[in-house]
């Protein structure tokens, strides 16, 4: 035994190659992963398995690598096997050298372990090198066939595009806590020389009550069967069908129920599924930029934890998104876009059969989709989820500007939002003044109050080392842009007199041209903040000086859970339950509202009251705890449902 070039410090991770001659293959694997950086440190043994050809030569002097030859042949498991033991990493990773790696393989591969302590194994996404679709994860059907997973299919496909629980994955690029791996006794030897010992550690990763975990953002190039061809009848590949046989074997007491490639094999590709839901929105949500997206986000992760499968489609815009459609596909989200997707008709054609639940945000496009609904997926109970009222808010905002055609506007919102409310089995609203308004109107339809989810934040910036006043909206909604324009002009010259120092700043994604000519020495528009706690810990004082709207507010519980305490209006507090003086300050005119700032921005006694009352309030209301109860009553509401009009 040879061991060359041992590195002084131990990486996180530990990629293990195990060669038998092929240097050109293992050349070009060693090239693409040197190639590429990683947050992690990474130490590579190629384990040699008696080469006789030029493996030996140039790669025991090859720098970067720890270089290990054995002193007999013991095939393609036992090595494996032989070299996990010579690792001390956190994490090991075994990588064929028939392998190219690209890029952000490895970062994908252990950051899906360290994000989720219930993953026990995660694998690559495989890809033939003429372009083609080797594997998206494996399925082992109960009868012991085993299927690999979109085999010659288009790699960027969505169906194969996203994080999720798989029966196993291809021992070509694979990644595991070094301890669970040896705790399972490392890859069983009754499988030598090779074949089926991947299947059989995934099984036995299940078997350990963890997750087996195809990772869609962790692409690998393999040139399958260059070590031992594709001969099912001769050599080391005559295994494949005799291990087969052993797998099942050891394991059919756990395959029983994995179903048959005869229905619905689709299905079978998500592990540790119960039901599924069909999400539609607007746009692909984006957390940074409203709270509509933070919103979207919640449900998507509270569906999860009652065990839903969420597939989503972005109605106005089903584009894929870069970092804000792959941020879903990593939390396990099916997202459907162009081209491979043309409309919601095609994607409810293609699954809407297997949904158990479709939730619907906004009227406009529920609407649109109700009819088609019926058609293809007959079976789900449909979910109504519209923001806030938008009829309620657009009537308010036409007493303020007095337009007819505001008024007109305000009546055919009405119109449409009625339709579908009546329509649905569960309109779901975020406050009680909306659920009493709707029942008021409509006795017979069921209505389910989910508020908000969000989490307290751990204050780090005292009273005496924030300065300023800052009110947070996304300006492509017209409430804000009002509250900005009507602050500025009402409000904070009144403001200014009693505290000349006092700097305003409008912070939020998408700001006016309009805005900007308010600008000047007490008031800043700041625009987009990637980082809202690090913003918040600026500022003394929050506001929400809205004249209309309808539903919840979501700066004012951010506002909340943040630590930061708020003067607000009567519509900014309309539902939510808040108390003037123990949460928040509540003005109804601009006198009042102005004395408010001043008197909150220099009395930390009732700053530091309102501070610790508020996260209370975010606490016992809004909490993920909470919105999984909720969340809970709305199934239970939906399955008891009998109305499904489609008026």
């Amino acid at each position: 035994m040879q061991m060359q070039n041992m590195q002084k410090k131990t990486g996180q991770v530990c990629v293990i190659i195990p060669v038998y001659n092929h240097f050109n293959y293992t050349k070009q694997c060693l090239e693409s992963l040197f190639s590429h950086e990683s947050k992690y440190t990474f130490d590579i043994i190629v384990m040699d398995d008696c080469s006789t050809d030029e493996t030996e030569k140039e790669l025991s002097v090859k720098d970067g690598i720890r270089y290990v030859r054995n002193k007999e042949n013991l095939g393609f498991l036992k090595n494996c096997n032989k070299a996990a033991r010579f690792s001390e990493s956190e994490f090991l990773v075994f990588l064929n050298n028939d392998t190219i790696v690209k890029e952000k393989w490895l970062d994908s591969l252990i950051d899906t372990l360290k994000r989720d302590s219930s993953v026990g194994l995660v694998g690559s996404k495989l890809i033939y090198p003429d372009g083609r679709l080797q594997e998206a994860g494996g399925i082992i059907f109960s009868d012991g066939r085993a299927w690999n997973y979109g085999r010659l299919c288009d790699p960027n496909d969505p169906t194969f595009n996203y994080t999720r629980e798989v029966d196993y994955c291809s021992g070509a690029s694979i990644a595991i806590r070094r301890d669970l791996f040896m705790n399972l006794g490392l890859f069983d030897e009754r499988y030598a020389p090779a074949y089926a010992e991947d299947s059989d550690l995934c099984l036995k990763v299940k078997e350990a009550k963890l997750k087996v975990v195809y990772q869609c953002a962790s692409e690998v190039i393999h040139f399958e069967g260059v070590s031992s061809g594709t001969d099912l009848s001769k050599g080391v590949k005559s295994y494949q069908t005799i291990n087969v046989k052993k797998l099942y074997e050891k394991w059919s007491h756990q395959l029983k129920n994995n179903g048959l490639p005869e229905h619905h094999p689709h299905l079978c590709r998500d592990k540790g599924v119960e039901k599924r839901l069909l999400l539609i929105d607007a746009v692909t949500p984006n957390a940074a930029m409203d709270s509509g997206s933070v919103n979207t986000l919640n449900y998507i992760k509270l569906f999860q934890a009652h065990g839903f499968k969420v597939s989503f489609y972005a109605f106005n815009k089903p584009f894929y998104v870069e970092e804000h459609t792959a941020h879903l596909q990593q939390m396990g989200v099916e997202v459907f876009y162009r081209p491979y997707y043309q409309n919601i008709e095609e994607v409810l054609a293609f699954e809407g059969y297997a949904y158990d639940q479709i939730l619907l945000v906004r009227h406009y496009i529920a609407s649109q989709c109700l009819a088609q609904i019926k058609l293809y997926a007959p079976q789900a109970k449909v979910l109504f989820h519209n923001s806030d009222f938008h009829y309620l808010r657009e009537l308010r905002q036409a007493k303020i500007s007095e337009k007819l055609s505001d008024y007109i506007s305000a009546e055919l919102t009405k119109k449409s939002e009625f339709s579908v409310m009546s329509s649905v089995d569960v309109v779901i609203v975020h406050t009680i003044f909306e659920k009493d308004l709707l029942k008021e109107i409509f006795p017979g339809i069921t209505v389910e109050v989910y508020p908000w989810t969000i989490e307290v934040v751990e204050k780090k910036s005292s009273f005496e080392k924030r300065k300023g006043i800052v009110f947070l909206g996304g300006y492509a909604h017209p409430p804000n842009v009002d509250a900005v324009i009507y602050f500025a002009k009402e409000i904070l010259p009144l403001v200014i007199e009693e505290n000349p120092e006092i700097v305003f700043y409008a912070v939020g994604s998408k700001a006016p041209k309009e805005l900007y000519q308010y600008e000047g020495d007490n008031l800043k528009i700041i625009g987009f903040v990637e980082n809202l706690e690090e913003c918040f810990e600026q500022f003394r004082v929050a506001i929400s000086p809205l004249r209309y709207g309808a539903g919840i507010k979501g700066k004012v519980a951010t506002y909340m859970a943040n630590g930061l305490p708020s003067v607000i209006t009567p519509i900014s507090a309309e539902g939510m339950g808040l108390v003037h003086e123990k949460e928040v300050l509540i003005s109804s005119n601009e006198k009042d509202f102005a004395r408010a700032i001043a008197r909150l921005y220099e009395d930390e006694g009732l700053w530091n009251t309102l501070e610790k009352s508020g996260k209370e309030f975010i606490d016992n209301h809004y909490s993920f705890r909470i919105g999984k109860e909720i969340i809970g009553s709305v199934l239970q509401k939906s399955k008891e449902s009998e109305l499904r009009v489609y008026g």
